[in-house]
């Protein structure tokens, strides 16, 4: 048992890459060029402390926006996957590169039902004023036209957190 423990635990660090936990770091990637031909992975001597990104780790735009769907599905109760679900899908049509007004439409109508659904599952302490800001976002979207997706980012990361 702890063996599968900590073969998962090694891979979903170095997956998710979870600074301290990773066992993909500066030392491993140095290690690279005398063990192994891994040119890819290999440090640039000009640029020693910037890694390049492996095939197996996730960006952080992976991460926000497709491991909800992916990771809880079977784990979570279907009311509460449905609910996250739908929010990751909300940001992920308020930052795709092309935004479609019937679909801002449905969305603006539907963002006040996704925020109630978050408010039955988790505690009142959970939510603070960036939560309640969702409900404006579709609207925002429609409004304002295509935004670049540094400012949804922002915002995605701050409703994760």
């Amino acid at each position: 048992m702890y063996i599968e423990k900590n073969v998962f635990d090694n891979i979903f660090n170095t997956v998710m890459d979870i600074k301290g936990k990773t066992k993909d770091n500066l030392n491993a990637h140095w290690d690279l060029k005398s063990i192994c031909n891994r040119p890819e992975l290999e440090l640039d001597e000009r640029r020693p402390n910037v890694m390049p990104k492996a095939a197996y780790t996730l960006s952080k735009e992976q991460k926000r926006r497709k491991l909800i769907l992916i990771a809880f599905r079977e784990m979570l109760p279907e009311h509460v996957w449905s609910a996250l679900t739908a929010v990751s899908l909300l940001f992920q049509s308020i930052c795709s590169t092309t935004l479609d007004v019937h679909k801002l439409h449905e969305l603006e109508n539907s963002v006040a039902i996704i925020l109630c659904n978050l408010e039955k599952i988790f505690p009142p302490a959970f939510f603070d004023s960036m939560e309640h800001l969702i409900v404006h976002l579709p609207y925002e979207a429609r409004i304002g036209g295509q935004r670049n997706t540094s400012g949804c980012t922002y915002l995605k990361s701050s409703f994760a957190s």
